[in-house]
């Protein structure tokens, strides 16, 4: 068992919010790209685990929890390398988030990184807390859409939106992905997967796993 609901306060549990700091950190440590791809890996398994089981264990309380929770780790890892940009320590700047920022040797990363893995874990908690809106819409993906523009405002070197000094040449994001037409083809084939496993999961392996005989 664990500690779950021993100290609450509005919807929000002391002891997740606690993993939460620890999640946060330990995103920074590995950083945030490789904390993200073991969020999809660990969703993977989780939903073996409830296909095979019927249980939703492994992806409450790892793959969407404070582990590995994207609203949690991924936005704590986001907040670290921002910070750490800003401080001059990654010389491609905050695009960098495939460097583990445990070597900076700098614990104040780290720190910023835990402080934003427990913000996602509120705000998350916040959203949910929205009366009709808290329910019809994916709080886990914008938390971590508005975490990650707090983070910019917070440490970038340019607003949100900033047309007048769009980025040209290699500081762009994915440049060969930036055309309409591109982005509508590999958006429309992998919603298409998407879609497609999802109806397996739910119409045939979902019921065999909640099936007694």
């Amino acid at each position: 068992m664990t500690p779950d609901a021993v100290f609450t306060f509005a919807n929000m549990d002391v002891f997740w919010l606690l993993l939460a700091f620890a999640g946060g950190a330990f995103a920074a440590m590995i950083g945030p790209n490789f904390a993200f791809a073991f969020t999809g890996v660990s969703i993977l398994v989780g939903f073996s685990v409830t296909a095979a089981t019927g249980n939703t264990m492994f992806l409450d309380y790892i793959s969407f929890g404070p582990v590995f929770g994207p609203h949690i780790a991924f936005a704590g890892g986001v907040g670290a390398s921002t910070y750490a940009a800003k401080k001059g320590l990654l010389p491609d700047g905050a695009r960098d988030i495939n460097s583990p920022l445990a070597g900076l040797n700098r614990p104040d990363v780290l720190l910023v990184g835990a402080l934003y893995g427990a913000g996602g874990y509120v705000l998350h908690k916040l959203i949910v807390m929205i009366p009709w809106f808290g329910t019809h819409t994916d709080s886990v993906a914008l938390t971590v859409v508005t975490s990650g523009i707090v983070a910019r405002l917070m440490f970038g070197k340019t607003p949100v939106f900033h047309l007048p000094t769009r980025p040209e040449g290699s500081t762009r994001w994915l440049d060969w992905q930036e055309k309409p037409l591109q982005l509508l083809t590999i958006s429309g084939f992998a919603s298409l997967m998407a879609a497609g496993i999802a109806t397996i999961i739910v119409g045939h392996i979902a019921p065999v796993s909640t099936d007694p005989q």
